[in-house]
């Protein structure tokens, strides 16, 4: 970043502000500085200069200013500048924005950070073509192992990059003529990440005894109800976690419903807050409770999820158990006499 200076005078009095830079940002890129006799002007070049990557500001001249006065405006269709705006602007949560900008940062900036957004030969068919290829040999940590990055992230990141591209595109008036990102083909051989030293079979789901038997490593009976709650319902940490007493209600013996209405957001450097789950006035998301200590079927209802006191078993012997984050059991499992 470009440094502001203020310049003193023999009496120790502030004469002029200096903003300082190495031109390119590196260090053995030459030093350069422009001089002001007030700091509210030197402040305004010195964010030109950080906004232009340490370069001079287009339409520039030291010591004279900007001789061409839109030059300045152009910045404003640099990728950079353009991106990070466009995720600003939406409609979305802190988090999200915060995610899709480091995105950006990390794997768009370095390839397109300098170009114009209008421009057809900067974004291009065969320019989105090598980025991509280039994308899938890099590496990227998935726990504690480096691996290359996965054409699911890629596709991802893809979506960001033309949903910025889109917006140009859109734009009143219209900045491109079409998205080039539109004329991009992945490669078909997806593994999904999962490479081939390990299992190449699709997400495993547990089975209701090996849920039963996740249930009996827990000593205490508040943890057991919250291992086969999380197991019947499919809820998410962040919902299940900010369950109350008066989200679940009893009507009839060995019947249990639970209503989901809110859950924790998480907001990096803030604390945690409620994030409503309703939509629409009465609503919220519906999902099931178990009840008498056994896995149970979800019959939902609009605004309440209702569980019956019946012990569950898949429908047929070593088949996959799937679990859903809307509608509980989706009918896969059924009742099994007795117990």
């Amino acid at each position: 970043m470009a440094n502001l200076v203020a310049r003193r005078n023999r009496a120790g009095e502030v004469s002029s502000y200096q903003v300082r830079w190495r031109e390119g940002g590196v260090r053995t890129g030459e030093q350069e500085a422009e001089r002001f006799d007030d700091e509210d002007s030197a402040k305004v070049f010195k964010d030109a200069v950080d906004e232009a990557g340490q370069h001079w500001p287009p339409g520039w001249v030291k010591g004279k200013g900007y001789i061409d006065p839109t030059a300045a405006d152009e910045l404003r269709f640099r990728f950079d500048r353009w991106a990070v705006e466009s995720v600003e602007n939406r409609t979305a949560s802190k988090r999200y924005k915060q995610q899709r900008i480091r995105a950006l940062e990390m794997y768009m900036f370095p390839t397109f950070g300098n170009c114009d957004i209008r421009s057809a030969e900067h974004f291009s068919k065969a320019t989105i073509g090598a980025w991509v290829n280039k994308m899938l040999k890099t590496k990227v940590k998935r726990g504690s192992k480096i691996k290359d990055m996965s054409p699911e992230t890629l596709r991802g990141l893809h979506g960001l990059l033309s949903s910025v591209l889109k917006e140009a595109v859109v734009a009143e008036p219209p900045l491109r003529d079409r998205n080039p990102c539109d004329l991009t083909r992945f490669p078909s051989n997806d593994d999904w990440g999962i490479s081939d030293d390990e299992s190449s079979d699709d997400m495993e789901f547990m089975t209701p005894e090996e849920a039963a038997g996740l249930v009996e490593c827990f000593p205490r009976p508040s943890d057991r109800m919250l291992v086969r709650t999380a197991y019947g319902s499919g809820l998410r940490w962040g919902e299940i976690s900010a369950l109350a007493a008066r989200h679940a209600r009893n009507p009839r013996p060995g019947e249990y419903e639970l209503r989901v209405t809110r859950a924790w957001k998480r907001v990096p450097g803030e604390e945690c807050t409620w994030d409503r789950r309703s939509r629409r006035r009465g609503g919220g998301r519906s999902s099931s409770r178990p009840g008498c200590g056994k896995s149970s079927s979800t019959t939902a209802s609009p605004r309440w999820g209702r569980t019956t006191c019946s012990s569950m078993t898949a429908v047929a012997a070593g088949s996959r158990t799937r679990r859903s984050t809307t509608g509980g059991w989706r009918g896969l499992l059924r009742p099994r006499s007795g117990g």
